[in-house]
């Protein structure tokens, strides 16, 4: 009685184990992490002893455009991995292949090992792109794969929604000017002009008049100079009038 009490539980155990894959639903990870949802992408939790049933078959994750989805056979359209560069024809691409052996059985805290980046690869330098992504609402699946035949796969993933991008701010334009005050700025504008000019005019004047009397200024004082020494050395005084009367001239 116990034997076969036993092997039923086991048979349970192993049925459940293997109910677990279409069970699975894909979500974004209710981790507080920044960028766990942007204008390009998302953060999934990696699934947990879901897999391992399947240790050596490959596990790919699939990014659908809600769009296609009512068109989708899941076990023949998606049993062939397509790359990121093919979405646009197909709106939908394969990523993070993980053999089923891979995937964890625990959760560390913010561990960046227990989540799947979604649309990370700003630069595309490999075969299965994880692109960053544009249009949308997207949603995702696991599927399992052996020699691209598809033998099982998840649940669909809830809508996703990227968080749309912010708009540049809106610069209003200038208010245009009338032609009035077009008119008052020229007419303001040339007014200035004639009064610079005539300021350094005024300063030019100014500065060759003040030369020239210096100039009449400095003729006196070398007269007399002059005088003075030739009245030094010869004392008579028609010589004194006659020096002076030539230094006149």
């Amino acid at each position: 009685m116990d034997l076969h009490v036993n092997l039923l539980l086991v048979l349970a155990t192993a049925a459940l184990t293997f109910a677990d894959v279409p069970y699975y639903v894909p979500k974004i990870t209710a981790k507080p992490l920044l960028g766990r949802l942007t204008n390009s992408g998302f953060v999934l939790e990696k699934p947990q002893c879901i897999f391992h049933q399947y240790p050596s078959d490959e596990v790919w994750l699939v990014i659908v455009n809600n769009s296609v989805l009512p068109q989708l056979d899941v076990p023949v359209n998606l049993s062939t991995p397509v790359e990121s560069i093919d979405f646009e024809r197909n709106q939908y691409f394969h990523i993070h292949k993980t053999l089923g052996s891979e995937f964890p059985c625990t959760d560390t805290f913010g561990n960046t090992a227990d989540l799947l980046l979604v649309g990370s690869d700003s630069v595309c330098n490999t075969t299965f792109c994880n692109k960053p992504l544009s249009t949308g609402p997207f949603r995702a699946i696991f599927v399992v794969l052996n020699n691209n035949i598809s033998i099982a796969q998840s649940r669909w993933s809830d809508l996703i929604t990227l968080n749309p991008g912010l708009q540049p701010p809106v610069i209003p334009n200038p208010p245009r000017r009338s032609a009035g005050m077009i008119i008052i700025v020229v007419i303001l504008s040339i007014l200035l002009a004639i009064l610079l000019a005539c300021l350094i005019a005024v300063l030019a004047t100014g500065s060759k008049d003040i030369c020239w009397r210096r100039s009449i200024d400095n003729k006196p004082l070398i007269h007399l100079e002059m005088v003075r020494h030739y009245y030094n050395y010869n004392k008579h005084s028609v010589y004194v009038v006659h020096t002076e009367y030539k230094l006149m001239k």
